[in-house]
């Protein structure tokens, strides 16, 4: 026998909700009459990631992604055509390892795109571009309508959206369907801190800078941190129409609308940020916020363990050893420097002869991940690279260091015994591989939040020596000679890499049951149950 349901108007997000609420209902109809299979069970709440189409940022999600996968989770991971194709060539490893639980959604690339887009171009204009196709992709989920994986339809509607900082402006899309939404900020708390004063430094005129007159820069009053010298901001830039600053001016007030941030770093190591973020921000008046956690380090546990075989180190494509670690296997312990400025960030043409010559003054072994210069006028493939070294160079340093134009194994690389040091740009990911593998740092900060993790690891918890602490200083090769030979030959070095140790106990000590993240990330995966079964 039937009811009758009276009739009544539903606005558009309540007969979304209402949609997701009957489908749930009937899934969970169908699995108890036998005809779903445990492992496809509607219970587990169903999460939808969507990081910004930057390398640097997409990894820590899908690793953010097994760790709540392994606490019961099912995730839908969103990205554009071009970036999920890039990550099932490199990372289809790390994405094989959960195959019934995490499922990719492709997107429109959107209007205007072009695969020559740098990732910062497809970041600051992903959200104009995508955000039709993502409202339809809501849609459907939702609904359970065709077009959809039916492995993910299975799973029932998703109970939340976790996006990318800098996708942040794309919240107001999720509450159109009455989806909570969360924040997943992939670097530190401290960084973190800055990104939610930005709206305020803006109105100050501090960002952009104006760079005529920087003797006049005075460190700037921060909430939560430390006072924040202006070359530390993140964006800084005195060009208005930069990429970075596009991307903050878009999301002046993202924090209020979302119920809470996730946060790639560890209590242990900034305690005093996450306390003072929680007490200054959440619980504002008009806004969502619940509270600030870290969910961090977002790396294998793998990274924390030097190399035991040769057998588990065979490069990507399973033939044989990586020559840069068959290289590595014939140098001293810790005598060799690691050099690389990640995915995206390189060195002017001229910045790149006196790196050279810097390497080659010092006389110490290395592996160089080089990269073509910076200069709009000396585009270049990876493989032409080696035409801007200076001439000669490459057979003067013949058998002390190995230049590479290609993709190089970094995580194996920092664990190799070998390795007694790692010149890099200070991202986050490479900072937390390095720590990891307990190698101390020689900083060269570029762009984005580099400056403060700068700040960060030289001053707060010495793990390295800064070579430069802003995205405008040219370093000549005297300071690299010096600095390499600092890192890799002195007493200095030697207490740099036992603080690197200390932090690396830190680090480890996150992920066991009883570290502070893998607490916050189990009483986040409550809180999606309880969404879940609302």
């Amino acid at each position: 026998m039937y009811r009758t349901i009276p009739s009544f108007v539903l606005d558009h997000a309540s007969r979304h909700k209402l949609v997701a609420q009957l489908m749930f209902s009937l899934l969970q109809s169908i699995r108890s009459m036998g005809s779903l299979p445990k492992e496809t069970s509607p219970l587990a709440p169903h999460v939808i990631l969507f990081p910004c189409p930057m390398h640097s940022h997409c990894v820590p999600f899908i690793l953010m992604a097994k760790k709540i996968i392994a606490l019961g989770v099912k995730v839908t991971f969103i990205s554009i055509e071009h970036v999920i194709s890039l990550l099932q060539a490199t990372e289809g490893k790390l994405l094989a390892s959960e195959p019934e639980n995490l499922r990719l959604l492709a997107i429109s690339n959107g209007e205007g795109y072009k695969p020559s887009d740098s990732p910062l171009l497809l970041t600051s204009t992903i959200s104009e571009r995508t955000s039709d196709s993502f409202t339809e992709c809501l849609e459907r989920l939702m609904q359970g309508s065709n077009g959809v994986d039916p492995h993910i339809l299975e799973w029932g509607p998703p109970r939340c959206v976790i996006f990318d900082l800098f996708l942040g402006s794309m919240v107001k899309l999720a509450d159109q369907f009455n989806l909570p939404s969360y924040i997943f900020w992939t670097t530190t708390a401290t960084s973190l801190a800055v990104m939610m004063h930005t709206a305020v430094l803006r109105a100050h005129g501090h960002i952009p800078l104006n760079l005529d007159d920087t003797d006049n820069l005075r460190a700037v009053e921060i909430p939560c941190i430390p006072p924040v010298h202006p070359f530390e901001f993140i964006g800084a830039t005195q060009n208005s129409r930069h990429v970075m600053h596009v991307l903050l001016s878009s999301y002046p007030d993202y924090h209020v609308h979302v119920r809470g941030i996730l946060v790639n770093s560890v209590h242990e190591l900034e305690s005093s940020v996450f306390e003072a973020l929680n007490e200054h921000y959440v619980g504002a008046e008009g806004s969502k916020l619940r509270r600030i956690i870290p969910v961090g380090p977002t790396i294998p546990k793998s990274v924390f363990f030097k190399e035991t075989n040769q057998e588990n180190n065979a490069n990507c494509s399973g033939v044989g050893r990586d020559p840069i670690l068959q290289w590595l296997d014939t140098q001293p312990s810790s005598s060799v420097i690691y050099i690389s400025f990640g995915s995206i960030a390189t060195l002017t043409a001229n910045q790149l002869v006196e790196m050279a010559l810097g390497l080659e003054a010092s006389g110490q072994r290395f592996v160089w991940i080089l990269r073509p210069p910076s200069d709009p006028s000396m585009i270049a493939a990876n493989s032409e690279a080696y035409s801007f070294l200076p001439p000669g160079f490459q057979d003067r340093v013949k058998g002390t260091g190995i230049i590479v134009t290609h993709w190089a194994p970094q995580v194996q690389i920092l664990q190799h015994p070998s390795t007694g040091g790692f010149l890099t740009h200070c991202g986050w990911n490479s900072i937390l591989e390095s720590i990891g593998a307990g190698v101390p740092m020689l900083a060269w900060p570029i762009q984005a939040e580099q400056m403060i993790n700068t700040r960060w690891i030289v001053e707060e918890v010495r793990a390295a020596f800064a070579l430069r602490r802003d995205p405008y200083s040219f370093v000549d090769r005297n300071s690299i000679d010096k600095g390499v030979r600092l890192l890799i030959c002195s007493e200095e070095g030697q207490a740099a890499k036992k603080n690197v140790l200390h932090l690396r106990d830190k680090l480890l000590s996150s992920f066991g049951d009883n570290g502070l993240s893998a607490k916050c990330l189990k009483s986040f995966v409550e809180e999606l149950e309880q969404l879940h079964a609302q």
